[in-house]
């Protein structure tokens, strides 16, 4: 399976990148991750509007195929071993792409939410960006440890 990670706004440098990218190698044993990042929309426009333009730019740059996550407040919080069998469910039943999007200060358009096949939360508290990065790579790394059988996860 490949896992593609789309997130509005580069990241800035620091230990939460480090941090993510850390995670992202670690990720790498266990699946194909690809990481793009999408340009903030920024201008005069209303909250709508670029809300609609990040979402647009998420949509563009899906693969064609992905199932496609969407990270939102308003979701599904599974623990992680629940994410580990979602997603070894999706992986056993021929799913060879997966798409997770991370949206920008505004979240995400009701059009892209309503495309996903999921909607998952990773908290109800909202997150900067870089931090949900963070969060998002270690419990897909943390799944992925699970389902090998690796001693990563404490129950």
């Amino acid at each position: 399976m490949n896992l593609h990670l789309l997130t509005v706004g580069k990241p800035a440098r620091g230990p939460l990148a480090d941090a993510s990218t850390d995670y992202a190698k670690r990720l790498g044993r266990h699946v194909s991750l690809r990481e793009r990042w999408v340009r903030s929309a920024h201008g005069a426009y209303g909250r709508d509007e670029l809300r609609r333009r990040e979402s647009q730019a998420l949509r563009d740059a899906l693969p064609q195929q992905a199932m496609l996550v969407v990270l939102d407040e308003r979701g599904e919080r599974p623990g992680s071993v629940e994410l580990a069998r979602r997603i070894a469910h999706v992986r056993d039943n021929g799913t060879r792409e997966l798409a997770l999007c991370i949206g920008g200060a505004h979240g995400h358009d009701e059009a892209l939410r309503s495309h996903a096949s999921w909607v998952w939360s990773l908290s109800p508290l909202t997150f900067p960006h870089e931090i949900a990065r963070l969060l998002v790579l270690e419990q897909l790394y943390r799944a992925f440890t699970i389902l090998a059988g690796e001693p990563y996860h404490k129950a």
